[in-house]
């Protein structure tokens, strides 16, 4: 499958897998335990299926035919599911996501190390080219995507005081979402939500 584009929409998955949760006799998994902000939740076979094939990319789970649509849908409503629509749209989403990491950045690699290459020490899972792994990287220090954005934009600025316009930020959005399937399904970070304070 071809990466995303920058104007392609994502569905993207939120959320850390914990493990299944085993009926009373322990005999068979009979839902699967995510952790999400600080809460827990469990998803049935139907919805965990649709969840972790959002970890896929290229992967639209429930386009197709049955009931994946109202999976989709429900999962959405529960926050394990984002969808992403490129541009001025995405701000407010992204407000609600942040980056966490399942692996550590492991150096410089690639033709001439120019790339990023992250993962478990012995065990590189990914490498992401120049831009891509410093947008990666960013987005690990932010308290959410759209502070990734912005921040990623002052980082490049010439200008040591350089403010990122809006349409900057979002030029930047654009180019960090289509990182995420990849990062997501090698299994070196995943979205999670964003715990506000109350009030």
């Amino acid at each position: 499958m071809s990466a995303p584009r920058p104007t392609d929409r994502l569905l993207l998955p939120v959320g850390h897998r914990l493990g299944p949760v085993y009926d009373v006799d322990g005999s068979r998994p009979v839902a699967l335990r995510v952790r999400i902000g600080s809460r827990e939740e469990e998803l049935s076979d139907a919805e965990a299926s649709v969840w972790l094939a959002a970890h896929v990319p290229g992967n639209r789970p429930g386009s197709g035919p049955g009931r994946g649509a109202e999976v989709v849908a429900a999962l959405r409503a529960r926050g394990l599911l984002a969808e992403l629509v490129p541009g001025d749209a995405a701000v407010a989403v992204a407000r609600g996501l942040r980056a966490r990491p399942l692996g550590i950045g492991l150096g410089e690699g690639g033709p001439g190390g120019t790339s990023e290459v992250f993962g478990l020490p012995d065990r590189p899972l990914l490498v992401l080219p120049g831009q891509a792994g410093q947008r990666w990287q960013t987005c690990l220090l932010a308290p959410d995507l759209w502070a990734a954005a912005v921040g990623s934009v002052a980082l490049r600025a010439a200008d040591d005081d350089h403010q990122p316009t809006r349409a900057e930020a979002v030029a930047e959005l654009d180019l960090l979402l289509p990182l995420l399937p990849e990062v997501l399904a090698a299994g070196c970070g995943y979205l999670d939500a964003v715990d506000r304070p109350a009030g």
